[in-house]
């Protein structure tokens, strides 16, 4: 069974894609870490379970909201005038 710290390096891996820079930016203003350390995280290298912890939960807040957003812009059946 995995640990705690590898199933978090591998959701921060996961999410890393889907984080924009005015998430690092929000998150640096947050939280007060540095973006050094919030790039480690992300690339896996991060020591602390309760940073992780915060910023797995920060980002899939953020990622939440954009996938909100942009369902609510995307027509729930095809709009004939969009399909070409």
């Amino acid at each position: 069974m995995a640990t705690q710290q590898e199933r978090f390096k591998a959701i921060l891996l996961a999410m890393k894609p889907d984080v924009t820079e005015g998430d690092k930016r929000k998150a640096t203003s947050k939280f007060g870490y540095h973006l050094n350390t919030l790039l480690k995280y992300l690339h896996g290298n991060g020591p602390n379970n309760d940073t992780s912890l915060n910023l797995i939960t920060f980002f899939r807040e953020c990622i939440a909201e954009r996938d909100r957003i942009v369902g609510e812009m995307v027509p729930s059946e095809p709009d004939k005038q969009l399909v070409a």
